[in-house]
């Protein structure tokens, strides 16, 4: 074990700003990590490995985003609350209650609420609802909460109603081809979007910033809780069956034909993920089982499940920060490019909130005509680094109700007497002036980062080759233009 990174949040007489200081290979000192951001890859030693060895991206973070969280909007130091710090702390020679102690010598204006300690996740003696709100409130929501930075009405604070943290709701950005899916469906984990985004690697996962590996115990706790819950009638026998067929197949051919039959649907898909976490009959196996889901042409969303099982070298959740002027420099093919878009394909995701070819939603930018308008570098830029340049007309802004429920999305209209907002799924929202309490543009665009990442450097080059043919005749935006 050893420190790698030490963050801190300073406050200037002008405000917050947020610092990284990556420590040396000797544990002396920390040295300032550069305005940009770096990317380490360490070599750990992990008894499940192959040879006793791993080797892990590590991202120390851009100055600027720290503020994709830690914005004012729903207060800057959000991470550390009084649940955290009520517990004893050993001060050297006194062991004595933090909260007490800080009251005592003065750092306090007012009385402190205390609120409950926080508890561990694993600690059986609390119930396992409690365990799970806990871990989604300390994981989940210093952005999902009201005005936190998350971009869907999805709020996991633990002291928020099940309705507020997703039961039932559906998704907004993306169903990950499961049938019938919701943010959280009760008693089905196998069709709950929370889930499935904590059990990927890759476009789409969640925590989406800072972390890259999945946290076994975690989605096992989140499972449990989901399963806890009263469920819709959906018998999993098949999938249980399924399972043990893999387990017990006599050739290597055979296993390969019944994994390529069980991820045809994202809920098998993740009934096979979890299993090979918990069944001792498939661990030797898990290896040998995620190369045949990336031989088997599933869609990306199946087989970000299972990079993690991959070899690290093989792992698209392990690719470093992409360059660009290497992908600009590679030779594209537009053919490639388009093929992208097909059903299921990498770029697919697009659709989600673009129009193209007259399929997709009409949210963020048409890209019918997108390659007049922006020029190669343009597009590359706009897929890396979404928040840098920001069109007016699509910037993303938080609409607050007067009765407290919110809005998020952008602006359509705004006038003396009503507002129209267009939300995540490209329906529009007509809300009485009177109605509004506030009004907020948000810093960062409503277009994640990271959705390129699973992709190849040839495959954004592609893309990129492809998007410029839309629309080339025009005339397009910018110096140096293409």
């Amino acid at each position: 074990r050893r420190r790698i990174e030490t963050q801190i949040l300073h406050r200037h007489p002008e405000g917050w700003r947020g610092y990284t200081y990556a420590w040396n290979d000797e544990g002396t000192d920390a040295d300032l990590v550069k305005d940009g951001g770096e990317q380490r890859v360490f070599e750990i030693r992990d008894p499940g490995s192959a040879e006793g060895l791993r080797r892990q991206r590590w991202e120390f973070l851009s100055r600027a985003t720290c503020f994709s969280c830690h914005n004012g909007r729903g207060g800057t130091t959000r991470a550390l609350d009084t649940a955290q710090l009520n517990r004893d702390y050993h001060y050297g020679q006194v062991t004595d209650n933090q909260l007490r102690t800080l009251d005592h010598i003065g750092l306090f204006n007012s009385p402190v609420v205390k609120a409950p300690p926080v508890i561990d996740p694993e600690d059986r003696a609390v119930s396992l609802d409690f365990r799970a709100r806990t871990y989604l409130h300390y994981n989940c929501s210093s952005c999902h909460r009201p005005n936190g930075g998350g971009l869907v009405p999805m709020y996991l604070e633990r002291n928020q109603s099940l309705a507020s943290i997703g039961f039932n709701q559906i998704p907004q950005r993306g169903d990950f081809g499961i049938k019938d899916a919701r943010i959280i469906v009760p008693g089905e984990p196998q069709k709950s979007v929370l889930y499935y985004r904590m059990a990927k690697l890759g476009s789409g996962r969640m925590p989406h910033l800072v972390s890259s590996r999945v946290d076994r115990e975690g989605i096992e706790l989140i499972h449990k809780w989901i399963s806890s819950q009263p469920r819709n009638n959906d018998p999993l026998s098949k999938r249980i069956a399924a399972i043990a067929a893999i387990a017990a197949a006599e050739s290597d051919e055979i296993r390969g034909k019944h994994v390529k039959k069980l991820v045809a649907t994202s809920e098998g898909a993740l009934a096979l993920m979890r299993a090979l976490d918990r069944d001792p009959a498939l661990a030797k196996q898990r290896g040998t089982i995620a190369t045949h889901v990336a031989r088997s042409n599933v869609p990306v969303h199946v087989s970000d499940l299972f990079d993690r099982f991959l070899p690290d070298e093989l792992r698209a959740g392990n690719a470093m920060k992409k360059d660009p002027d290497q992908i600009l420099g590679l030779e594209s093919d537009v053919t490639r490019g388009r093929a992208l878009f097909g059903d299921n394909a990498k770029a697919a995701a697009c659709l989600t909130c673009h129009v193209l070819d007259g399929k997709g939603k009409d949210f963020g930018p048409p890209l019918t005509e997108v390659g007049g308008r922006l020029n190669r570098a343009q597009l590359l830029e706009s897929l890396l680094e979404p928040s840098k340049t920001i069109p007016d007309e699509f910037s993303g802004y938080t609409l607050t109700k007067t009765d407290g429920t919110a809005l998020v999305g952008r602006l359509v209209t705004r006038s003396r007497e009503k507002i129209v907002m267009r939300d995540l799924t490209a329906q529009d929202h007509e809300v009485a002036a009177g109605l509004v309490k506030k009004l907020e543009r948000l810093p960062q665009s409503l277009m994640p980062a990271g959705l390129v990442g699973a992709m190849s450097d040839q495959e954004i080059a592609d893309l990129i080759a492809f998007l410029k043919s839309l629309g080339a005749k025009n005339k397009p935006r910018g110096e140096g233009a293409e």
